[in-house]
């Protein structure tokens, strides 16, 4: 957990300026389905591609079968190339972020070999208006969301989410900062502390801009 005590004095300073301005921009923001980020849209999408009715899954952790997966893609917010035959719902950060949300806070649930929208949680979720819906999605990603959900074992690094996010956010300005290679590897990789699928949904709350930098071909 970031401490303001852990820092030094002028560290603590910059940390204290930045909060009071989230403070004063979060009082300012005004959250629609729409905006900031496109959570909401992307959240209802996959609600209502997944129904009461279920889908059937075949894997033990209950994930959205491969063959669902490109028109998920296709009807999600930022689609991607995953560049693979048979990609899996890993292979997807732009799907596999929102499906993690909806299963730890059990709008998404597993019933026999199907997973279903959970018809008690979508109504009270459907009961929230937007401003609360968002802070209800952020606090999942907060404090609940894991990789772990996506099948194998819970990371150390990912029970300090909370820490880390405020961290990584704090590094960035309302320029572009470019990240080298280790510096992706180390926090954006597969095995980094902020996972792709992280990555799309600080995206797709609004919080972060994201654009791949240009290929510089070397002399032959």
């Amino acid at each position: 957990m970031l401490s303001l005590y852990d820092l030094d004095q002028k560290s603590a300073k910059r940390w204290q300026t930045l909060a009071e301005q989230c403070q004063r921009i979060l009082k300012e923001q005004q959250i629609t389905p729409e905006s900031p980020g496109t959570i909401l849209r992307d959240v209802a999408t996959l609600i209502e591609f997944v129904g009461s009715g279920g889908i059937v899954t075949k894997g033990r952790n209950a994930n959205l079968p491969m063959d669902c997966l490109p028109e998920l893609n296709r009807r999600a917010s930022y689609s991607i190339q995953p560049g693979l035959k048979r990609a899996l719902l890993r292979d997807y950060p732009n799907v596999a972020g929102t499906f993690i949300l909806l299963r730890v806070m059990d709008l998404l649930q597993a019933r026999g070999n199907c997973l279903v929208a959970w018809p008690a949680a979508l109504e009270f979720w459907r009961g929230l208006n937007p401003t609360e819906q968002y802070f209800a999605l952020l606090d999942a990603l907060l404090f609940q969301a894991r990789s772990s959900v996506l099948g194998g074992e819970i990371r150390r690094q990912e029970e300090q989410a909370f820490g880390t996010t405020a961290i990584f956010l704090g590094q960035l300005s309302d320029r572009w900062r470019n990240f080298n290679h280790y510096e992706s590897a180390r926090y954006l990789g597969l095995s980094g502390q902020l996972p792709p699928w992280y990555l799309f949904l600080l995206r797709q709350f609004g919080l972060v801009e994201i654009r791949p930098m240009p290929l510089v071909c070397g002399n032959q």
